[in-house]
């Protein structure tokens, strides 16, 4: 007994030795705007060691129970619709992910499994209930506008233009005119044999989920239904008013998926292995070819001159189909458990395998295929998807494994997301994965919690490797994980703090002083260089309580009390980071300045310089400004800081001169004074008779008797009258 322990402490010593181990990251934070060059100090790092960062926390962004069971969820906005079973239909306000909270919800008549939001609307797929349409305009304050009682159990409900497709069970797909919710009718109603479950609806397409069958459609007007005990059924579905069975086919298994290509449907029939129909005809499709697999076949992928069959227990069968007429089994590759799907990437295939979890086999020579790698996942792996470098694996009770397949020979579970309740449901809608998780309502996920492989990783020695953080994080605490050959890991939790760039704001008002009522018009100018603002909250007092929230960046306000104001807008991002601005805003009864016009010159001749002086004063402030009007047309044309400025006039005219005065509180006076401009001659040498002007012939003739004239006389004596020679000029 003792040598046993003693051989198990000194085996998991070694693996303990062996492991890599992390004691810092240098830097500790950076921002989510560029990337971020770390160092990484531990042991036991070697040439293969992978370095990974996953949201610290939580995994799960937010959640909200709901009461019922949810079981579908629709994200439109800022809400979330939940199909909650017997509770009907609940609306969640998911402006902030983190922190959901109910905004509304309206009791349906029996239990709402599917729903589906278009514009004002929510279609609600209500179980024997049928349809269920809801005015969602107040989400506050929903109210159903419309019922559809459909023959069978409305399980799923999508919209397309004026149409509502229904997964109605037993009664197949139903379509429904929804243009007036007060008056509904049915188009079409189309049996699909088996269980309708789910519909989805694009372009001509309706694609129907109908009991364990799969759906596949590559072309032209038809859906190929792999329908169980019935099948393979083909939809005509281009005229949605009057879609019918083009073609069945009863296959002699259970037809559990189907993938077309060409003019051929591959079904994977169950416990009678890979059919191949003809479907170049599809009023009279027909079984050319079948292979009987030695398992079941549950699932299948076509690539090229080969089928992949995901056979149960059997593993991977490898079909050749390049001879339609004469399939054959090429090679086959035990995958040790169960194998339930497949899905085929470059020269990989990768399989889905209910107790295995991931088998990745090498398929760049189909006769020989092998194994390459492979990771057990904690559940029952029943489902598969490839993107880029991940393979993500519905995981039955387990949730969603992320598998990290860049080295496909050394997969790597680099995250998982395991959901409280049953996952039926999900939509994805920006950073988060919405999930309609059964008895435990709705989960929200940040898709960055799956885990993310570093860039540019480097080996140093095996103490010291360095990488670089990728941009575009969302700002939080992050866990750093360093993988080694040996597929071991250490994880140092919020390694990295990545801190999000807060948006820049600058306030401006149109005028900060001025007499009650004074409206202000203010303008908030801001940026964000890694996302958007999403909304302005304003501060008219300086009271530190917002008094309003826009999302628009112009705000007017009216001030009536008199007083000193430190007006104040709070703008924030995306990301949630707010950045302040303020101003300061006076009000109050202002006592205006007074001001007095001189000018060195009122008169005289082209060109004319006048220097013109303005003496003002402020009793209760100062003045900041002198505005310059020198030819009366109401337009200043100079403003100067200094009480003085001279102007040449050149045209002749008489000129209303002014000044504007402003002291600091905005208040004005203005003065005026009048330049005459240019002694002009307009009667030189003339004779006139003096009784043209009404006088006196008289040496005692003023200028102030002719004015605005001036005049030089001579006296002439011509027979009994006088003659008085005027030079008469005038002023411009």
């Amino acid at each position: 007994m003792h040598h046993y322990l003693l051989f198990f402490f000194f085996f998991f010593n070694i693996i303990l030795t062996a492991s890599s181990i992390i004691f810092s990251i240098t830097p500790d934070n950076g921002y989510n705007t560029t990337s971020t060059f770390i160092t990484i100090k531990g042991e036991n790092f070697d040439t293969s060691c992978k370095v990974y960062i996953s949201a610290a926390n939580p995994y799960m962004a937010g959640n909200i129970d709901t009461f019922g069971e949810a079981l579908d969820v629709f994200v439109l906005g800022n809400y979330a619709y939940i199909a909650d079973g017997s509770e009907g239909l609940q609306i969640i306000d998911i402006t902030d992910p983190v922190k959901p909270k109910p905004a509304g919800n309206i009791s349906t008549s029996d239990k709402a499994y599917g729903v589906y939001v278009s514009g004002n609307y929510a279609y609600v797929a209500d179980g024997s209930a049928g349809l269920q349409i809801i005015d969602v305009t107040d989400p506050a304050t929903p109210k159903i506008t419309g019922t559809f009682n459909t023959p069978g159990l409305a399980n799923s409900v999508y919209i397309n233009k004026n149409n509502a497709y229904v997964a109605d069970y037993d009664s197949g797909l139903i379509v429904i005119d929804v243009t007036n919710s007060n008056s509904l009718s049915v188009i079409s109603n189309i049996h699909t044999y088996d269980k309708a479950k789910k519909v989805y609806v694009s372009g001509n397409y309706a694609y129907v989920a109908d009991g364990n069958a799969g759906l596949e459609i590559v072309s032209g007007n038809y859906a190929y239904i792999a329908d169980n005990l019935s099948g393979l059924q083909i939809i005509y579905i281009t005229n949605p008013v009057s879609p019918f069975i083009a073609g069945e086919i009863d296959t002699p298994g259970w037809a559990r998926d189907v993938y077309v290509s060409g003019n051929y449907a591959y079904v994977a029939d169950g416990s009678a292995g890979l059919q191949l129909i003809d479907i170049s005809n599809p009023a009279n499709p027909g079984i050319i070819e079948s292979i009987d697999t030695p398992g079941s076949a549950s699932g299948v992928y076509v690539a090229g001159e080969y089928a992949y069959i995901a056979d149960g227990n059997a593993g991977l069968q490898i079909v050749d189909i390049s001879n339609p007429t004469n399939m054959n089994i090429i090679s086959s590759i035990n995958t040790l458990g169960s194998a339930s799907g497949v899905y085929v990437s470059g020269n990989y295939a990768y399989i889905s395998d209910v107790t295995e979890g991931l088998v990745v086999v090498d398929i760049t020579d189909p006769v020989k295929p092998k194994i390459a790698g492979g990771i057990d996942t904690s559940g029952y792996a029943t489902g598969i998807y490839v993107s880029g470098n991940y393979a993500y694996i519905s995981d039955g009770i387990s949730g969603l494994q992320v598998i990290d397949i860049s080295d496909p020979a050394k997969p790597e579970i680099i995250g998982n997301i395991d959901t409280p309740g049953s996952a039926s449901g999900i939509n994805i809608s920006g950073d988060y994965a919405y999930v309609a998780d059964g008895a435990s309502g709705l989960q929200i996920i940040n898709k960055f919690n799956a885990g993310i492989i570093c860039e540019a990783i480097n080996f140093i020695d095996s103490n010291t490797i360095t990488a670089v953080i990728p941009k575009g994080l969302m700002s939080g605490g992050f866990n750093i994980i360093v993988g080694n050959s040996n597929q071991e890991q250490d994880v140092l939790s919020n390694g990295i703090n990545i801190q999000n760039q807060p948006p820049i704001v600058t306030l401006s008002a149109d005028q900060i002083y001025g007499s009650p009522p004074l409206t202000v018009n203010f303008t908030a100018i801001a940026t964000d260089t890694d996302g958007s603002i999403i909304k302005y909250e304003w501060d008219f007092n300086g009271d530190e309580i917002y008094d309003t929230t826009t999302f628009t960046n112009t705000i007017s306000y009216t001030y009536i009390t008199l007083n000193t104001y430190n007006a104040k807008v709070r703008v924030t991002d995306n990301d949630k980071a707010a950045t302040e601005s303020a101003i300061e805003i006076k009000v109050y009864t202002n006592i205006l300045p007074t001001v007095t016009l001189t000018a060195t010159t009122t008169s005289g001749k082209s060109p004319l310089a006048v220097n013109f002086i303005a003496i003002a004063a402020d009793t209760d402030g100062s003045i900041i400004k002198y505005e310059w009007d020198f030819d009366g047309d109401e337009t200043f044309d100079s403003t100067t800081l200094i009480n003085t400025i001279t102007h040449t006039y050149t045209n002749s005219e008489t000129y209303n001169a002014k000044v504007k005065v402003t002291d600091n509180d905005g208040g004005t006076a203005e003065k005026t004074i009048k330049i005459i401009k240019d002694i002009k001659r307009i009667i030189d040498g003339r004779y006139l008779e003096a009784g043209q002007f009404g006088l006196e012939i008289s040496d005692k003739i003023t200028q102030s008797s002719f004015e605005p004239f001036r005049y030089r006389k001579q006296r002439y004596e011509v027979g009994i009258c006088t003659i008085l020679n005027l030079e008469l000029q005038r002023f411009y």
